[in-house]
This record gives C-alpha cells, structure tokens and sequence, in this order.
C-alpha cells in the first residue's frame, strides 16, 4: 500500500509546488484565491479514491482483529472513518460536481476528531508508546545534526587538499565506517531510550536472553522455575503465578511466587469456563482492557476470576493449537501498566516456554521409555535363556546375539557367535537359499515363508538340518533379523531312509518291465501284489494279488479295478489315476484301503506307474500288504499317547514347572473344576491378589461377567473352540479395576485329573490406545460433517444477503445516478433543487440499507435488543418525516438464549421496511403502531396502520409477494388483514432455521 500512496502524494506535492497544471499561479489562502488547472480534479478524483482505499485498510484491519487488539484499533478506527470520509467528500467527490459552495479546504477540520480519539487510544488503551515514537524520533533529528556536523566538519579540512568533489567523496566514505562500521548508532538510539523511558526496556533484553536459554533446559521443573524467576527479575511482578493441565485434564497451579497467601481452592484449580476461553481466544488477556469491554455474561466471570488470584495479565501457553497452561502477572513493581511491548514480548516468551515445556515432556517421556525398554531386554533375556530352542539376532549377517540353545546346535560358544557371520554357519548348498529369502524378507516381501528348513554346519564339521523361523526387527535403529533355530535331524534322517527305499522299489519296477518273461517270473514270485488295468478293467494280476483280494484269478480279472477299493478312497484314486493317464502330475505312490472278498478291510502301500500295454497306456501297480504294519502304527501311536501321558506327568514336576514359571512375567495358572490350584508370582502382581487368595477364590468370580459364558464354552473338554490357540479377555482386580488380558490355555492331567493350563499377558494399554484410535477417527469425521455443513450454509447466507444488497443498494445507486445527471442538465433551479431533495432522500435511505449490512456482517452485533434498536430507528427515519404518528413496542425476553443469524437479520429487516413502504405510499395513513416481541419458541412483527386497507386503494403487488418470500426463506410467515386499516403480521418459531454465526467462520 505504501508503495502505492508516498509516491503519489509526492508526485502531486512536486506539481502543485513546482507546475501550474493541479494549482495555477496566484493561489492564496488569505484572502482566498483559488484556480482550476488541467489536472486538478483527475487529481482530486484519484487522491480520493486512495483515502477509501486507506478506510478499506484500517477497517479490514479492525475486522481481523480481536481481543486486545480490537480495543486498541476500535478508536483509531473510528477516526479515520470520519478524517477519510469528510475529506474524500468535501475534497474530492463533491469538488468534481462544482463543490456545492462547499470549500475543500473544510475537509482539514475532520482531522480534530481523528487526533482525539487516536490520542485517547494511545493514552486509554496502549495503541502506541509515545516515549518510543518520541525516541525513534530524536534518534532520528540526533543522528542527522551529528552526521550534518561531521560532514561539514570534514569538509571544511579535506577541501583545501583535495578538492571539492573529493572531500565530499571521503567524508561521506568515513561517516559510513562511523555509522554503519561501530555502536554509535545503536548506543545514541540506546541513551535516548534510556532517558526517555527511565531504564524501562532494560527487562526485555533480559527476556530475549531467557528465551534462548528456556530451549535448552530440559528437565521440567528446573524449566519452570526458570521461567517464574526470569519474568520475576523482569518485571519485579507483585505475584506470578503457573497454571498447567493435570492428568485428569484440569487446569490448576503449578507454581507461585510472590507474596504468600491463604490456600484456597479456588483459586488453585482453574474452572473450565476460563481454560475454554483461553483456549478459545489464544491471546494475552489484561484485566483493565477486559473490565472495560466486559457488558456480557461472558466476560465478566473472566475479569472476576483474574481479580480473585490478584492477576493483571494472563498470557497463554499454547503448542499446535493445544493450551498448555497459562502464565498470570500481577501488577509491575513500578506499578505502571503493561504496554503493547511489553505484551508483545511476553507473547514471545510464551510462544518459545510452550516449545520448551513440551520438549522438557517429551524428554521425561523418552527417559521412561527407555526404562521400559530395559525391562522388556531383561524379559527377552530371562525367556532366551531358558528356552529350548536357539535363538538368534544377526545385522547386516554379524551375530548381535545368541542363547545358550544355540550352543547346543551349532556347537560354538556365544562369544564365538559374536564375532562370527550367519552365513558361515549354513551349509554351501543353501547359502543362496537363505540369502534370496533374506533379501526378500528385508525388501517387505509377503510371500516369504515365516519357516524353512536348511542344513547348517557345526563346530565339529557335522551337517546338521535345522527348523527356522525368522521375522524382522529394529535394533539401535537398523533392521535386524531375529529368529529360532530347532534341531530337526533325527526326522530328516527318517525321512531320507524312507526315500532310499521308494528309490529301490523303483528299480525294481522299471526292470520288470524290460523283459515280459522277467516280469512274469518276478511277479508271480514276489510277495507283493503287481497288478495291470486299463480303464478300471483288470488286464493281469499276480498269485500275490489273488491270495490278498481272495478272489479267484478268472473271478478278479472280470471284476473292475475300482470295485475293489474301499468308498471312502475310490474318489481319491479314480482322480489319480485319470491324472496319470492324462499325463499330469499325480503322486506314485500312496496308501489306501482295499475290500476282500470277506468283506474284511486292508491297508495296502501301492506304487503305480503308466506304460504302454499292447498299444494303449495302461496302469501297472504294485501294492504291499501293510495291514500288520498299520495295526503296529496305531499300536505305537497307543504307546506315543501313553508316553505324552508320561511326559505330561514329568511336566507336573514341581521343580522344573516352578523353574519357568517363577521367572517369567507372564501370569501362569492351572485351575480344575471351579478352583485354581496353582497361580504364579506374575499372576498376583497381575491380579492384585495374594498367591493364597488366588488359591480361595472362584476361578470364575475373577472373570468380567461379560466373559464368563464365552470362557466356560471354551473350557469344556470337547468344545468346537478348545483348540484355539489366543483369544482376549477382561477379568476383574482386587481393587476393581478391569484388565484386558490375551490368554493361551491347553489341557493337562494334573493329579490325575484334567485340568486347563493357560499363560495370560496384560493388553490393557494396547485396548485402550485402539479404543482412542476408533473414538479419534469417529470424532473426525462427526467433525468434518458438521464443518461442510456449516460451509454449506455460510454459502447460502452470503448469496442471499448479497442479492439483497444488490437488489437494494444496487437500485438507489442506479436512480442517484440517473437524478444527479438530470439535475446537472436542469435548467430550471427549483427542478434542480427538487431532484436534489430526492437525491438526498435515496442518500439515507442507502446508508439505512449499508448499515442494516454491516450489523448482518458483524455477528457480534446480531442480538435481538440491537435489531429492535434498528426496527426503531429506521421506523422513525422513513414515516415521521411523511408526517405520520410513529410508535413502537419492542419485548425480548431474557429467557431467549438464540440470537438471529445474518440472513434472519435480513429477512426480518427487509420486510418491516417493505412493510413502511407500503405505509407510506398508499395506506393513506396518519398513524403507524409496530410491535416487536421475541419469546422464548416465537419472534413477532406486527405492523398496524389506520389507512384505507388492502381491499380499498391499496392492492396486493409485488411487495407483499416479496415479503412472504422472504418470511418462507428463513422458515416464518407473513398475513395480512383489515382491522380498521391494515395490519402486517410475521411469525418466526425458534430455533432458526438459520441461526447466529456471522457470513464466515474463520
């Protein structure tokens, strides 16, 4: 803006003084001679454009202010209004049409209310520091009289030497090493404060300082007492006083210093109301600025609270929109009031406190979780060690760690491990293996299986094959693998005998077919039954396979290949067997179950291959009799059952259950029937109960209510969910509390007797956080409806009252225009002074329509008291001057807690004038009475006249239509009716359809 205005007025400063084309020659203010040059009035037009431009400024200004601010602009405000709207009037706008006989020079006198109200903002509200304008100001007269010295000074002794143009040169070259190369500036500026304002300022480098020094303190309460003692040293405040959130979310006294008083409650925790508004407003609150604005409910209880705890000045602390406490500041030791730098500095100060305090926080929670992270290390440690199998962390393939098992498997020592690669432990053969899956692992590869087997080489040299399952973590930042090592070698040795013999029988099976007469000797001496069919139907079976199937050669021939498999494996083979004829892949060999002739069931290992029989593929199977070794396997499965039974027996052994279940810090407990018999040292830190109440109470009591049936479903033996390995629970505490808890349970015989096992670990803070989580994202999107709704209904307002404006302003702007170009043409004065006369009428009565728009923009002002105000003025303003009787009734009720919006505010005004008009125009009327009345369901307008009703002269047109509109917009009703006259009713039923909250929310 400046950029636009200073060389403006200096351009029309250099024509006026130095050209005749603004101001011609022998212009004299006394006696007053003025003259017309050629660009007087494109002057006058333009300059006056700009002082709107200025008015625009300082109103937008005013409007985005708020609190403080607001109080100290509001007068300064108001004074520009008046200084720029006389002078944009009387010395621009009215000059253009010939003046009207006013002189323009009478513009200057609207200057003497824009100096008292600006001195009256100054001295009642702290606009400015007039010591540091005065300062600034004799800085700036000091350092020019110095610098004009200096420069004549050197001048005067380097000219005889050097010349003219040359002393000037080097003069002006040594005063900017004098004045921009040391202090001299800063320290002439420095003593004139200082003489000035009396040592005043010399705190505020004293806060600058403590600023820079609150960032590095990172204990809290160190932090905190810094920040009383620096505004203490500052400012020697009566009382400075701390106020910070609880846990519990209340705002209370943290620390205190000055004079001691009595405890009070009170005063000590905040009520909600006051942390609302501060949280809300966001700015420094002063007691005496507040006590003088305070004419509502709301703000009264703030002044009084701040008077109760002695407290001048309240400065918020606030970090990302979250208010973390408050500072409150009685009165200065000087007993002078806080000015705007003072305020300024201290918004500073709170800005940069608020980052260190939650920095101090995030410190103190950081040193807590980095204990917690001991603790768990020290969980991992305990499990490690005792677990049976090996377990390993390697980075980048360097071991971090490894247990004890893993000594076992691998045969090196841990400090061996340490300074060993993991893959100089796997053996050649699977090193690209388990390096592939590794980086897939590391890249975020899903399809990575969590276990696979390799072999590893040990110590000793031996290959060993091994079970992992590997999964990523983060150590010291980095990602690490972290995995389990178990020692399957034993099954991969049985495994392996099994393939050799599958291999053998494969040879054999492939000789006999070189040669048919081999074949036959074979087959018809092997005791394994060898069989070939073709489409189901048997081609040939051996004496092994008659004696097996007890059928007869000729009978077992005719009979078809599927008849003599057991049902519930025909499936299964015919979809075999119509695989391998396809030439898919199908397994060779399998076990199934065939029906002799007795009916009785046998097991049999078959193997079957395709060849080619006599030009067609055919299958050639061999089957075993495995019936005896099936009877053995269930028999050893007999005995693995008993042998469980007594491990699980050894597994009772009260020492080495104890071992484990001391240490751990999971809760461990086994419990028969309704009773627990056993509840580890976790489980009573867990619970809150003694080890020997545990072992009294009902198992079932310490479950929540809400999970007790599910519990019980889940515990009886034979249950469909029994197998489940996790599910999640509540139970109850000694002291009341619920717990969440995720339990793995597994039956046991313990005694003798079935009982249930099960291993419970504490989620309660993992429930809680996914509960905030879900209650976060439903209050998000609650939030973001309500904000488009809003959005939507602002819009809706700023269309309509637009409209308004432009149906409105827009036609008395027009007929202004179109009279003021007949009245120039007029040649007839009375006609002139006529149109004039309406001219001015359209005038008001288009500042009555912008001041009924501004009061609908500014929601501060919307209440019903203030429309009724407006109702009157207005009514006054358009019957009296027609010689009509006006009177009005105007009730609101105290009980109405709703105030109107823009658009009702609008409405409501748009049809009581519409309503006047009508009055006025045709009624014919000598009396005009209006009611107003806002209950606590109801607004009415009522507009009563004693002229000749609707029915006689008067018609129903265009504007009755426009009011009932305008009533069915905001969800009212307009009726007409003759009673001695005419009588306008609108009905508006609460609440609005469009209630307060101003155009725009910001």
């Amino acid at each position: 803006m400046g950029w636009t205005l200073y060389p403006f007025w200096t351009f029309m400063l250099v024509l006026c003084l130095f050209t005749g084309l603004v101001e011609p020659a022998g212009y004299s203010l006394r006696p007053a001679v003025d003259g017309t040059g050629p660009l007087e009035n494109p002057a006058r037009f333009f300059g006056a454009l700009q002082i709107l431009w200025v008015m625009y400024e300082v109103y937008r200004l005013r409007r985005e202010s708020s609190g403080t601010k607001r109080a100290q602009v509001n007068h300064f405000f108001y004074g520009t209004m008046i200084f720029g709207a006389g002078s944009a009037l009387l010395a621009g706008f009215l000059q253009l049409f010939g003046g009207f006989g006013l002189h323009p020079e009478f513009g200057a006198y609207f200057s003497f209310p824009w100096v008292i109200l600006t001195f009256y903002a100054i001295s009642r509200y702290r606009l400015f520091d007039i010591s540091i304008i005065i300062s600034r100001l004799l800085t700036i007269v000091l350092l020019s009289i110095l610098v004009s010295f200096l420069h004549l000074s050197l001048f005067k002794l380097f000219n005889p030497v050097m010349g003219a143009t040359n002393a000037i040169l080097f003069s002006l070259f040594l005063i900017g090493i004098v004045f921009f190369g040391t202090h001299l500036s800063r320290a002439v500026q420095w003593r004139i404060q200082t003489f000035l304002a009396g040592g005043r300022y010399d705190y505020q480098r004293m806060l600058k300082q403590s600023i820079k020094a609150t960032i590095t303190i990172l204990n809290l309460e160190e932090l905190l007492h810094y920040l009383i003692d620096t505004i203490n040293k500052s400012f020697d405040a009566e009382c400075v006083g701390l106020f910070m959130m609880r846990h519990d979310g209340q705002y209370a006294l943290r620390l205190r210093s000055g004079p001691e008083r009595e405890p009070d409650t009170a005063d000590h925790e905040v009520p909600t109301a006051i942390s609302a508004w501060l949280k809300q407003t966001g700015h420094v609150v002063i007691r005496e600025e507040l006590e003088a604005l305070a004419t509502s409910q709301e703000l009264h209880p703030i002044a009084e609270y701040m008077r109760r705890i002695g407290s001048e000045v309240l400065i918020p602390l606030i970090y990302k929109g979250e208010l973390q406490g408050f500072l409150a500041l009685g009165l200065k030791g000087n007993r002078e009031p806080y000015l705007q730098s003072d305020i300024d500095l201290l918004e500073l100060l709170a800005g940069h406190a608020a980052i260190a305090i939650e920095n101090a926080q995030l410190f103190e929670e950081a040193r807590r979780a980095r204990g917690s992270m001991r603790e768990s290390e020290s969980k991992f440690q305990t499990l490690a060690e005792t677990a049976a199998m090996g377990i390993f962390m390697h980075q980048g393939g360097n071991f971090l760690y490894a247990n004890r098992a893993a000594e076992v498997i691998g045969g090196y020592s841990v400090k061996e491990y340490l300074t060993m690669d993991f893959m100089s432990l796997v053996h050649p053969d699977f090193v690209e293996q388990v390096k592939a899956r590794a980086r897939e692992r590391l890249g975020g590869s899903s399809d990575v299986p969590p276990q696979y087997e390799f072999k590893l080489v040990r110590k000793n040299g031996e290959e060993c094959w091994v079970l992992m399952t590997a999964g990523i973590s983060e150590f010291d930042g980095k990602p690490t693998v972290i995995g389990t090592l178990i020692d399957i070698n034993a099954r991969k040795q049985a495994e392996e005998e099994r393939e050799e013999y599958f291999r053998q029988l494969q040879t054999a099976t492939q000789s006999l077919k070189e040669s048919e007469a081999k074949f036959r000797s074979l087959a018809e001496t092997a005791p394994a039954a060898i069989f070939i069919h073709q489409g189901g139907r048997f081609l040939y079976a051996n004496e092994a396979s008659v004696s097996m199937i007890g059928y007869a050669r000729e009978e077992f021939l005719s009979m078809d290949f599927w008849g003599v498999t057991h049902p519930d494996d025909r499936a299964m083979v015919i979809q075999r067997g119509k695989a391998r004829l396809a030439g898919d892949k199908s397994p060779e060999r399998y076990e199934l179950r065939i029906v002799t002739r007795s009916g009785e069931v046998r097991w049999v290992d078959m193997t079957a291959g395709v060849i080619e029989y006599e030009g067609t593929p055919a299958v050639i199977g061999t089957a075993f009799d495995i019936t005896a070794r099936k009877m053995a396997e269930n028999e050893r499965e007999r005995y693995y059952q008993q042998l469980q039974s007594a491990t699980q027996s050894l597994q009772e052994s009260e020492a080495k259950f104890r071992t484990l279940a001391e240490t751990t810090t999971a809760a461990i407990f086994i419990h028969q029937g309704q009773k627990l018999v056993y509840a580890n040292p976790a489980a009573v830190v867990m619970t809150g109960y003694t080890s020997e109440e545990l072992l009294q109470e009902d198992f079932w009591s310490l479950l929540h209510p809400d999970y007790q049936e599910l519990l019980r479903e889940r515990g009886l033996p034979g249950s469909a969910e029994r197998r489940r390995p996790v599910y999640e629970y509540k139970f109850i505490k000694k002291n009341g509390d619920e717990c969440w808890v995720s339990m793995t349970a597994g039956f046991i015989e313990y005694g003798g007797k079935p009982a249930i096992i099960g291993t419970l670990f504490d989620i309660t803070d993992w429930k809680h956080a996914e509960e905030a989580k879900v209650k976060f994202f439903e209050e998000s999107v609650r939030q973001y409806q309500e904000r488009i709704e809003e959005e939507k209904r602002h819009r809706l307002e700023k269309e309509k009252i637009l409209m308004d404006l432009h149906d409105g302003i827009g036609g008395i702007t027009t007929n202004i225009s179109i009279l003021s170009e007949l009245a120039l043409k007029a040649k007839d004065h009375a006609a002139a002074a006529q149109l004039i006369s309406t001219i001015s009428q359209l005038s008001r009565e288009g500042i009555a329509e912008i001041r009924g728009f501004m009061h609908s923009l500014d929601s501060k002002e919307l209440t019903w008291r203030t429309l009724a105000a407006e109702l009157r003025s207005q009514g006054t303003n358009m019957v009296k001057t027609h010689n009509i009787d006006f009177s009005i009734q105007a009730e609101v009720s105290d009980a109405v807690q709703e105030q109107p919006g823009s658009l009702t505010w609008v409405n409501i005004f748009k049809i009581y004038k519409e309503s006047l008009t009508n009055v006025v125009k045709h009624a014919k009327a000598t009396e005009v009475t209006v009611g107003f009345r806002v209950d606590c369901d109801r607004v009415f307008l009522t507009v009563r006249d004693n002229g000749v009703g609707v029915n006689g002269s008067r018609g129903g047109g265009r504007g009755l239509s426009h009011m009932k509109t305008r009533a069915e917009d905001i969800g009212g009703a307009v009726t007409v009716t003759n009673q001695h006259g005419t009588v306008i009713r609108f009905e508006l039923p609460l609440p609005l359809k469009y209630p307060a909250g101003g155009m725009v929310t910001r």
